[in-house]
């Protein structure tokens, strides 16, 4: 993650009220991004992290544990398979973070994270409608209603269709 990407995740979140110092307590540099840490501690797993497991995981409503098993984990992810796993990620941690400011926080810079380095990954939309989702519950309606703005304008192409039409819908319902 360069410079400039951090400063996008840092000045979108802005707009959400949180500012550097979630970098700063959280013991986050630029060398080592990944250390944001989940709520539960995690170990490190030996072998290869299967995210269609963690997938699995996630959806019987495990949120928690695919958050601790992840972000314990992260430098076992190739480079290829980052975008699925931040964004798997930044999910489980807005589903484990329901009045968890500091969760939610995390969840909002890991999704912010895959759309800032990821932008053409197929994952990408998905965490920008997330990161929306996580503005919404912070109580940051405008960062939200821009997030899904975002993905309106950048990914209203065939791939990326259903997103926009998504964020289309939610904005109708919430936004007007």
């Amino acid at each position: 993650m360069n410079k400039y990407t951090i400063l996008i995740i840092i000045g979108l979140f802005s707009l959400a009220g949180v500012g550097l110092t979630v970098w700063a307590e959280e013991s986050v540099t630029e060398e080592n991004p990944e250390t944001i840490p989940a709520t539960v501690t995690a170990k490190p797993v030996a072998g290869k992290i299967d995210l269609a497991e963690l997938g699995e995981l996630l959806e019987s409503g495990q949120a928690r544990a695919v958050a601790a098993r992840l972000s314990g984990n992260m430098d076992r992810i190739s480079r290829k398979n980052l975008p699925a796993a931040l964004l798997m990620l930044g999910k489980a941690q807005l589903q484990a973070g329901e009045g968890d400011r500091k969760m939610l926080i995390r969840a909002g810079l890991n999704l912010m994270w895959v759309y800032a380095e990821f932008p053409l990954s197929r994952q990408a939309p998905e965490a920008l409608f997330n990161a929306a989702e996580v503005n919404r519950k912070l109580g940051q309606s405008v960062a939200a209603e821009l997030a899904l703005r975002q993905i309106i304008l950048q990914y209203s192409d065939g791939r990326y269709d259903s997103w926009s039409q998504k964020a289309k819908t939610e904005l109708s319902k919430s936004y007007n």
